[in-house]
């Protein structure tokens, strides 16, 4: 049973319509309809269950655009992992300044702790197709001094007149840090370059903690 549309309005201005399935998936809902590509379809962005042999629900990100159908996001993690993907949270921001809304989503690991894998993306939509430009998976290469990186912070920076960034913080832990409570956060933002959002020179920062 679909419940009725509520709204919400992204810090972009696009207009977003929430349907939410009663006992549905938590914090997020089951369908998003926004507007992708300026024409007269309101497009879907689904947050869909898939079986999987875990026991929470495996579940990827989707457009459906009229006819059209595309899954954005994958739900296993082989062949690198054997886990599979959650979906944790879904944004829409126009990153590109071409006047609509990207998908921003975050994936997180099923039945996951603090260390297992995120993957943050970034999707656009032409009516057509679907194309990715932007990808980030936790546990790059941790910094001099620290053992490992883990939990992944994705939020967007606007600013009147400058082309909106995506900034990712990421924890850095010691060998002594629980992952609940790392020593410091990793800081990079990344922006449009015309081809996809590419990594800002000089915007690494290094934020220890206390």
């Amino acid at each position: 049973m679909i419940s009725r549309p509520t709204t919400a309005l992204c810090a972009t201005g696009a207009l977003v319509a929430l349907l939410a399935p009663s006992g549905g998936l938590g914090a997020a809902p089951n369908v998003y309809r926004v507007q992708l590509d300026g024409d007269e379809t309101v497009e879907q962005v689904r947050i869909e269950r898939r079986r999987c042999k875990d026991t929470a629900p495996c579940t990827r990100v989707a457009v459906r655009d009229g006819s059209r159908r595309a899954a954005l996001t994958p739900i296993s993690q082989r062949p690198g992992n054997r886990y599979n993907w959650q979906v944790s949270k879904v944004q829409f921001h126009d990153l590109t300044a071409d006047g609509q809304p990207e998908i921003v989503w975050t994936l997180g690991t099923v039945g996951g702790t603090g260390s297992s894998p995120v993957r943050t993306g970034v999707h656009t939509w032409d009516g057509k197709r679907a194309k990715q430009i932007f990808e980030h998976d936790n546990g790059k290469a941790a910094e001099p001094g620290y053992a490992r990186v883990t939990a992944v912070r994705a939020r967007v920076l606007e600013e009147e007149g400058e082309l909106p960034e995506l900034e990712l913080r990421e924890s850095l832990d010691t060998p002594k840090d629980a992952t609940c409570c790392p020593s410091a956060y990793r800081y990079t933002r990344y922006r449009w370059d015309g081809a996809q959002l590419a990594l800002i020179a000089g915007s690494k920062r290094i934020q220890k903690k206390g």
